[in-house]
């Protein structure tokens, strides 16, 4: 019975590891806004990002070299379920797609008997291109409440919808990118165009 509560515990140590490399990754391709990463992990946010970077390249000179990988201090890392519910608060806010909320519970362990699955039903999915909904499903998608754009016509979902910013006197925070980059994808020379100019629509 002990061994397999040790077994369990490395397994939760194991899978916590694994996630917050998952939540470094998914913030460097910028799936994960860096607010966002830095209230799921706190206080080690910052320590998260250097413990990466020193463990690749120690990974990449022991790969070199033939010896061990970087071991990593434990202490002040959070704990697997205070990251799986800042998680889950997150993507019901509308600040995380349901998409990086499914890549964040890769490495979540299988439930015991008796205890909650720490991925819960979602009520709801937040769509990283919400461009992409079929006829069927327009009329079960809404904006998030709260939304700062909504659109200029309230019944209007789908095809073109110009959007009105609510609190326009406020700083914009646009994202540079909301999916995930595949590798082989665009080049890195590519540059996005730059997005229109705000105007006031007379209609």
């Amino acid at each position: 019975m002990a061994i397999a509560a040790k077994q369990r515990e490395a397994a939760a140590l194991a899978a916590r590891d694994a996630t917050l490399a998952t939540l470094v990754d998914l913030k460097k391709r910028a799936a994960l806004s860096a607010d966002v990463f830095k209230r799921v992990l706190g206080d080690y946010a910052d320590k998260a990002e250097e413990e990466a970077k020193a463990t690749e390249k120690k990974d990449a000179d022991a790969k070199k070299q033939g010896g061990d990988a970087m071991e990593v201090d434990d202490a002040a890392k959070p704990t697997l379920p205070s990251l799986y519910e800042t998680l889950v608060a997150c993507h019901a806010e509308g600040l995380m797609s349901s998409a990086t909320l499914a890549s964040a519970f890769a490495h979540k362990l299988a439930p015991l008997e008796g205890e909650l699955d720490p991925m819960p039903k979602l009520e709801h999915e937040v769509l990283e291109n919400p461009a992409r909904v079929v006829r069927a499903q327009e009329k079960l998608i809404t904006a998030l409440p709260g939304s700062r754009y909504v659109p200029i016509s309230a019944g209007r979902k789908a095809g073109i919808v110009l959007l009105k910013d609510t609190t326009p006197d406020e700083a914009e925070d646009l994202l540079e990118a909301t999916t995930l980059q595949a590798a082989g994808g665009p080049a890195a020379d590519e540059a996005e165009p730059e997005p229109p100019a705000p105007f006031e629509f007379l209609g």
